[in-house]
C-alpha cells in the first residue's frame, strides 16, 4: 500500500469520529424530542375526552339519539373528531361521519386499549380524512363490571408535524455548522502535528546536502511538549554529527595534504587489485594522473611482473615484501626499493 502523508490520516479519521458523534446525538435528539411531543399531545387530548367523558356517559344512558348531534357539534367548535365506540366495535356516534356507514373499530390499537381499561394512542394516516391523525382513546364504564365502551377523540397531527419539521431543520443546521466546525479544528489540528514532521524531514534534506548545519528552527508556541522536546534532542544530534563531519574533514585534508606531499611513490590497491588511492609521486613515477587512476586495475598502471607478483603475494598472504626491482620508463632504469604492506580498515579487516 502506498504511504499517504501523515496529515491525510489524521484529518479524515477526525472528521469521520466529529460526523458520527453529530449524527448519533441529532439523531438522539429528533427522537427524543419527537417523543416528547407526542406525549404532550396525547395528554392534552386525553384531557379533553375526560371533560367530555361525563356528558357523553349521560347521553348513552338518557338520549342516545342526542348523541350524534352532541357529538358533532363538540367536534366541529373544539376542531377534534369525536368518536364513541360501543363494547362491540360498533361506532355509536361520530363527529364527522355517519356512524351508520363506518364499519367496526374493536380492531383499532387504540381502542384496544381503551377496553382494557387503559388509554390508548396511534399515530397513524386516516383514510377517510386522507391525513396523518394522532388517536386517543379513554374507556367509558357504560354498566359496572361490564365490558367498556370507548370514546376517541383524533386531530390532525399536521401541528405535530410542523413542531417536529421546524426541530429537524434546526438541528441540522446546527449540526452542519458543528461539523464545519469541527472540520477546521481538524485541519488545524492536523496540520499543528504534520507541519513540525515535514520542517523535520526538510530540515534532514538540507542537513545532508549541506545547506545548513542545523536540523530545524521552529518557533510556533501551539507544539506539543513531546514534540519540542524531540526538535531539540534531534537538532542536538545534528549538530554533533556536522561536529563529527567537519572533524572527519578536518582529518581527512590533513592526511590528504600528508599524502599528497610525500616524495615517496605510494600506491593503494584493494583486494580486487584495483587502485584506491595513489599520490603525485606514484602518478609521476608512472606518468599518470593520480585522479584518472582511482578505480582502475593496477595491472594497467605498473605494467611490472615482479612488481604485481609482490601486490598479489601481500594480498594472498596478508604479509608485508620487500625487493629492490629495476624499472624502466621508456627513456632510462630506474632503481626502486619496493616495500608492499597489507591494509587493514578499523576493525582489522583486511
Amino acid at each position: 500500500m502506498r504511504p499517504r502523508p501523515l496529515f491525510w490520516q489524521i484529518f479524515p479519521v477526525n472528521l469521520l469520529i466529529s460526523l458520527c458523534t453529530v449524527l448519533a446525538v441529532s439523531w438522539y435528539a429528533i427522537a427524543t424530542f419527537t417523543t416528547f411531543y407526542y406525549e404532550q399531545m396525547v395528554v392534552d387530548i386525553e384531557a379533553r375526552a375526560i371533560l367530555l367523558e361525563q356528558k357523553i356517559l349521560d347521553l348513552l344512558m338518557e338520549s342516545p339519539d342526542a348523541l350524534q348531534e352532541f357529538c358533532r357539534q363538540a367536534g366541529r367548535r373544539a376542531r377534534t373528531r369525536i368518536t364513541v365506540v360501543a363494547p362491540n366495535g360498533a361506532v355509536l356516534a361520530d363527529s364527522d361521519e355517519d356512524p351508520q356507514r363506518m364499519e367496526q373499530h374493536g380492531n383499532r390499537p387504540e381502542i384496544s386499549q381503551a377496553y382494557s381499561g387503559q388509554t390508548g394512542s396511534s399515530l397513524r394516516f386516516s383514510r377517510t380524512l386522507h391525513q396523518d391523525m394522532l388517536y386517543v382513546a379513554v374507556p367509558l364504564s357504560i354498566k359496572p363490571g361490564g365490558k367498556p365502551a370507548a370514546l376517541r377523540l383524533s386531530v390532525p397531527a399536521t401541528a405535530l408535524n410542523t413542531v417536529l419539521e421546524t426541530i429537524g431543520q434546526r438541528i441540522f443546521l446546527a449540526s452542519a455548522l458543528i461539523i464545519l466546525l469541527a472540520a477546521v479544528f481538524s485541519h488545524r489540528l492536523a496540520r499543528r502535528i504534520s507541519r513540525p514532521l515535514e520542517k523535520i524531514r526538510q530540515g534532514a534534506e538540507q542537513l545532508s546536502s549541506g545547506e545548513k548545519s542545523k536540523l530545524i528552527t521552529f518557533h510556533e508556541r501551539s507544539i506539543s511538549v513531546e514534540m519540542s522536546s524531540l526538535i531539540i534532542s534531534l537538532n542536538q544530534m545534528a549538530e554533533q554529527l556536522m561536529e563529527r563531519i567537519m572533524l572527519t574533514r578536518r582529518q581527512h585534508n590533513e592526511l590528504e595534504a600528508v599524502f599528497s606531499s610525500m616524495t615517496e611513490a605510494v600506491l593503494a590497491v584493494d583486494a580486487e587489485e584495483c587502485v584506491i588511492r595513489m599520490n603525485r609521486a606514484a602518478g609521476h613515477l608512472f606518468r599518470i594522473d593520480p585522479h584518472l587512476g582511482k578505480e582502475h586495475p593496477v595491472q594497467g598502471i605498473l605494467r611490472h611482473p615482479e612488481l604485481m607478483e609482490m601486490i598479489r603475494a601481500t594480498l594472498r598472504h596478508n604479509h608485508s615484501t620487500e625487493a629492490e626491482i629495476e624499472l624502466f620508463d621508456g627513456q632510462q632504469h630506474i632503481a626502486l626499493e619496493v616495500r608492499v604492506v597489507p591494509l587493514q580498515d578499523n576493525v582489522g579487516q583486511p
